[in-house]
């Protein structure tokens, strides 16, 4: 969500129940950043506020003893599904690693330098419903194609299907990203298909395959 409130919005997860991840091993924080940002920007997400690439709104480190850090850091998105006025989804994720440290693994006879630590990713999504706001704001009247044909379908019922519609595919763009996290990370998946390429390389080694 953005630094103001959006009196439209609906979370679409339970404050006790949102989407996370969780991974305590080796793995490469830079480049997890940068996959997560690629993938993000593919899908066509954007800052919150405004259009400049300034995701982070927040950010917190602290360093430990032996040099560990502790990291908090926040990533405020928006995007505005295709072919569909009226509706505006929003993204809050949230990083926090834990007792993170360098470190260093063999592969393939050669050192390669990395992370160790523990790091949660929540994810929580927003749609926005803004097509009410719109249809009464008196300027937007005149201007905006959108709001005379709502007027006709309001009473159908046909925006109660486009708002649910708008809301199944946040869902499943979430389901999305929380896969790709899960590919990235190497953790187990449970797909209805095979993957035949990863979208991005990994940079996580977890110990069970650990000799990969």
């Amino acid at each position: 969500m953005p630094k103001r409130k959006i009196e439209t919005a609906e979370r679409l997860f339970s404050e006790f129940q949102p989407v996370s991840l969780k991974y305590k091993d080796i793995f490469d924080f830079s480049e997890l950043y940068t996959a997560f940002h690629d993938w993000l920007q593919e899908h066509d997400w954007g800052c919150a506020d405004g259009d400049l690439d300034r995701w982070e709104t927040y950010y917190l480190e602290k360093i430990g003893k032996g040099g560990a850090k502790d990291i908090k850091s926040w990533w405020r998105l928006k995007k505005n599904p295709a072919d569909t006025e009226g509706f505006t989804y929003y993204l809050d994720i949230n990083f926090h690693a834990i007792a993170l440290m360098k470190t260093e693994i063999i592969k393939n006879g050669q050192k390669i330098k990395s992370n160790k630590g523990e790091l949660t990713i929540t994810i929580v999504p927003w749609l926005d419903s803004h097509y009410q706001k719109d249809y009464s704001d008196k300027d937007n009247k005149a201007k905006n194609k959108f709001l005379t044909w709502m007027k006709g379908v309001l009473s159908g019922g046909l925006l109660r299907q486009i708002k649910e519609q708008r809301k199944k595919e946040l869902y499943q763009e979430v389901y999305q990203l929380q896969n790709f996290l899960k590919q990235w990370f190497k953790l187990k998946r449970y797909l209805p298909y095979e993957e035949t390429k990863n979208y991005s390389p990994s940079y996580a080694w977890p110990s069970h395959l650990r000799e990969e």
